[in-house]
């Protein structure tokens, strides 16, 4: 699925495209009620860190710390989690979860709990207009010189 996802990437909204590098492409998860979770991902199929190719290392860092600070930055967050497994059946591809943590998240979904707000009912994923928002204001940011 993740690899439709990059092939059709230009037809997908904003959301879908918040930014790119050569590597690296950052956008709202589709299935969250946790608005700003992000997810960053390889844009060429790889299952495990241990073959993601040098080059594609060099940029990962700076690809994670541009995205939780424009995060923290537009959501208020005061922790950003980073999380990766790349295990589930539909998503065997090297991907980053990006995540908001806000002072009144309760704190049984703190953590690994965070993962509360994610699959969730149709009527509780965030409205693709607030993803859109959100993910120009990222974008924006994360354009910047200097970032």
């Amino acid at each position: 699925m993740a690899c439709q996802r990059n092939a059709e990437r230009h037809t997908y909204p904003i959301c879908e495209n918040i930014f790119e590098d050569s590597y690296w492409r950052v956008c709202h998860a589709f299935n969250t009620s946790l608005p700003g979770w992000l997810i960053i991902g390889a844009l060429r199929h790889v299952e495990t860190l241990a073959d993601i190719k040098p080059e594609e290392a060099a940029t990962l860092g700076e690809v994670i710390r541009k995205t939780s600070k424009a995060l923290k930055q537009v959501t208020g967050a005061v922790k950003i989690y980073s999380v990766m497994f790349a295990e589930h059946s539909k998503f065997p591809h090297v991907h980053f979860h990006i995540v908001p943590r806000h002072e009144d998240t309760p704190d049984k979904f703190r953590g690994k709990n965070i993962f509360h707000y994610l699959n969730v009912s149709d009527e509780e994923i965030i409205p693709l207009e607030q993803q859109n928002d959100l993910a120009i204001k990222l974008r924006t940011l994360m354009l910047e010189p200097n970032f």
